[in-house]
């Protein structure tokens, strides 16, 4: 909401998997009149397209590509369809996208690895949140990717007392003002 203020002519594509957090989200979007600004798509992005295994979490918002070991977690998995990141762009009907922001506990990696320099181009921004408790070097592999297709990370973000196993990456290309 706070997005389409600072930008009228913004268009936000927003991805879901899980039913239940994607009818909320698309409530959300309902009650907020945001129909015209908001395009929502039930499926996870991934490094192929197919469908794979959405795994509980502690929280709705901690479901994950990955089994998790938190002994917390509960509920049943949900078979999920998923797209890759150009196929998203495809759908979308994005030629050039201004911000990507990547929250998928533990697939970042995947996700983006797997999108074509063709893909990557279309691209300005990411924001990115590292998984490096799910994996390891999740934040060096990403970097040199991005690095290798013209951006420049900008910064990183640790939440307190997680250490480097959580955080917010931020990268844009390197002609991106």
């Amino acid at each position: 909401m706070y997005l389409t203020t600072l930008e009228p002519d913004l268009h936000i594509h927003c991805v879901e998997p899980s039913q239940s957090t994607f009818n909320q989200l698309k409530f959300n979007v309902e009650s907020n009149h945001l129909q015209n600004v908001v395009s929502l798509y039930q499926m996870a992005v991934w490094k192929d397209h197919g469908q794979q295994n959405l795994f509980p979490g502690p929280s709705s918002g901690r479901r994950s590509l990955f089994p998790q070991s938190h002994q917390e977690v509960s509920g049943p998995s949900e078979i999920v369809n998923c797209t890759t990141l150009g196929e998203l762009c495809e759908v979308c009907g994005e030629t050039e996208v201004a911000l990507v922001k990547i929250d998928t506990e533990g697939a970042e990696l995947e996700i983006v690895e797997a999108a074509s320099a063709e893909t990557l181009r279309k691209i300005k921004r990411f924001a990115i949140e590292i998984h490096e408790d799910f994996r390891p070097g999740t934040r060096d592999r990403i970097t040199k990717h991005l690095a290798s297709h013209g951006f420049t990370l900008t910064n990183i973000t640790t939440p307190p007392n997680r250490g480097n196993a959580l955080g917010i990456m931020r990268a844009k290309r390197s002609e991106t003002r």
